[in-house]
């Protein structure tokens, strides 16, 4: 009698650890944005999909007047993680030239 009561106990915290484990992943998941760099004409801009939907759609320089492209990729991508983190920690996407001069060459 004792070894059943010792078995639901152990099958009862079995299922109970399983439960806990799984919110804990579910909890911990990674935020879902996915920086996608276009190419145009123009240069490079890049694309913000969350849960591969598309939210922000960027082909040029933010907070620069007019329509002037990234001049490579990479720059393009950089400033595109950097408006998916500031999204992921609940800020504005905002982008200013401050930010831009942080992670790329000084701009005209």
């Amino acid at each position: 009698m004792m070894r059943t009561i010792n078995k639901k106990i152990l099958k009862g915290l079995s299922i109970l650890l399983v439960l806990v484990a799984a919110g804990i992943m579910y909890g911990n998941q990674n935020y879902h944005y996915t920086v996608v760099v276009i190419n145009s004409d123009q240069g490079w801009g890049y694309n913000i999909l969350y849960d591969n939907k598309l939210i922000i759609h960027q082909p040029f320089i933010p907070s620069v007047s007019g329509q002037v492209a990234f001049k490579d990729k990479k720059s393009a991508r950089k400033t595109g993680h950097m408006v998916a983190k500031k999204l992921h920690n609940h800020q504005s996407p905002r982008i200013t030239r401050n930010d831009l001069e942080s992670i790329i060459k000084p701009i005209k």
